[in-house]
């Protein structure tokens, strides 16, 4: 589970960025489970946008007029969801450590995710080896002085982790 986490996390910050490629194997459909689980945690929702990939169902839609990510496992499964966000949604000594360590204009995209909690309770323990501090975080796309880009991890209490260095984007 903590590697669909990782996942997810890597492939929902790449694809919101816009820079995700269309190369590798096809999609699969969407799960009959993912459908349904999102009816169940979400009831009637009009004009969603349903996305398969191999490890996970996304469900694109708007939520109190902010379009909205949601994800579930192949069995169906709400792992949660994602939003864009501004600088100011960030904890102040991350912004702080972001803007004196990549500048203030490194910054190109930024996302929480909210975790299903029931969905990650009976693993609590492999969360915290992968050094998730409970189950919502903030990602962040940024671009170092290399031009390389950068995911970074936020936790709610501000400590920022490189989280992924992405090549060849």
């Amino acid at each position: 589970m903590k590697k669909l986490v990782l996942s997810v996390a890597i492939v929902l910050l790449v694809a919101n960025a816009g820079l995700a490629s269309e190369g590798g194997s096809k999609a699969s459909k969407v799960t009959f489970f993912s459908l349904r689980s999102f009816k169940d945690n979400f009831g009637f929702v009009p004009n969603v946008n349903w996305e398969a990939t191999p490890n996970f169902d996304k469900a694109s839609f708007t939520r109190n007029g902010k379009p909205v990510n949601a994800y579930f496992s192949k069995d169906g499964d709400f792992i949660g969801i994602t939003s864009k966000i501004d600088l100011s949604n960030l904890p102040a000594k991350a912004r702080e450590k972001i803007e004196k360590k990549y500048g203030p204009d490194s910054i190109k995209e930024m996302l929480e995710f909210q975790a299903n909690e029931d969905y990650y309770l009976p693993s609590y323990t492999d969360l915290m080896d992968s050094g998730f501090e409970g189950n919502d975080n903030y990602f962040v796309l940024v671009e170092d002085n290399n031009h390389t880009s950068v995911i970074l991890k936020i936790t709610p209490r501000g400590s920022v982790s490189v989280f992924k260095k992405l090549q060849g984007l």
